[in-house]
């Protein structure tokens, strides 16, 4: 039986191919991850007047 003359060429497409689909499976799983995002938790506002951000007063040392 004779052998392929094609077959070293199609040998040579299939790293590119395996190549291709691991790509496409990651950009489906950053696209699924991406997609399926959950409300970040909000900072109330329970912070004492006079504060910046999250920022907490602290007790003001004695002067020496």
């Amino acid at each position: 039986m004779e052998e392929d003359p094609r077959r070293p060429q199609t040998m040579a497409l299939a790293p590119v191919l395996i190549f291709a689909l691991i790509l496409v499976a990651v950009f489906g799983a950053a696209l699924v991850t991406t997609l399926d995002h959950k409300p970040a938790v909000v900072a109330g506002d329970s912070a004492p007047p006079g504060t910046t951000g999250l920022a907490r007063p602290h007790p003001k040392s004695e002067a020496r």
